[in-house]
């Protein structure tokens, strides 16, 4: 990579990122969105696909890099016989850029032809509910797209033997925590920060996290005579997840909300009047 980039400092740490392959949440998406982006894809408006990743380092340090946009219309006609569940892969072509270089803020630079991209939409049955989820997976190419072949690429390869998708990062030195002390007393100040950081978040932070614990909850238990109404909603809410009802749980989730923003609706699911509660002053407007 060096030798491909002379522009890039010999010291820089250069590392292989290699993304899973299937994606950890199923597509959750409900038949009739997914035949409304169908209808969508048929008209001939612009449309883009998007691919962004987020870089996480050390020191809390996070590098979020996006805007490699593809035109959809390309390849409309896969795309919708992929969700349409008749096609069950799609090659992107000039997906990605094989190299990201990190700068002090971000993402600086882009090296590389973009190389091609394989998408799945596989299907696969869940034994507890007994229905079908959908889930995701992107492989990665060495192949150059159809207007780069024939060209030389001076990028070296960054092929994976499994097919996964593989990024490499150049990322810049980190400087010893010590270092600033030699540039006009950097060090110290580094110092007095981490000595504040640990004194506001780990101990004056601990003190109130342990006074606040639980205040939450003593609102339901310790405020409202009967709360069985909202237990039952919260079971019937991760009982939907587990079984794959999307609906349901959108439908029980937003019930939930509702009674939460609503005094009059809680003071009448409780069962009565909840401790300490103040009658409304003469004149005050009521809820109706």
């Amino acid at each position: 990579y060096l030798r491909s980039f002379p522009l890039t400092e010999s010291n820089a740490d250069i590392q292989s990122v290699v993304f899973p392959e299937a994606s950890t949440t199923p597509f959750l998406v409900s038949p009739a969105l997914i035949q409304a982006t169908v209808d969508a894809l048929s008209e001939p408006r612009s449309a883009q696909l998007e691919l962004s990743y987020e870089l996480k380092g050390r020191n809390t340090k996070t590098f979020v890099e996006g805007g490699q946009t593809t035109d959809v219309l390309r390849f409309a006609d896969q795309l919708k016989a992929l969700l349409n569940g008749t096609r069950t892969e799609l090659t992107v072509d000039r997906f990605y850029n094989p190299y990201a270089e990190l700068g002090e803020t971000g993402v600086s630079s882009i090296h590389g032809e973009r190389r091609n991209a394989t998408l799945f939409l596989l299907t696969s049955n869940d034994t507890f509910s007994g229905s079908q989820q959908h889930y995701w997976i992107i492989n990665g190419t060495n192949t150059r797209s159809s207007a780069s072949r024939g060209q030389s690429d001076k990028c070296p390869d960054t092929s994976d033997p499994r097919g996964r998708f593989t990024l490499v990062v150049v990322s810049p030195p980190v400087l010893p925590f010590s270092s600033g002390s030699a540039q006009g007393g950097g060090g110290g100040q580094n110092l007095s920060v981490v000595g504040l950081y640990i004194t506001v978040v780990l101990a004056i932070g601990r003190f109130l996290r342990l006074m606040c614990q639980g205040a939450s909850q003593r609102v339901i238990y310790e405020e409202m005579p009967n709360v069985d109404l909202f237990v039952d909603i919260c079971n019937g809410v991760y009982t939907a997840r587990l079984r794959g009802d999307l609906v349901k749980e959108y439908k029980l989730y937003f019930t939930l909300i509702k009674l939460y923003r609503s005094p009059e609706l809680l003071l009448q699911v409780s069962g009565g009047e909840l401790h300490g509660h103040r009658p409304y002053p003469p004149g005050a407007p009521k809820v109706e």
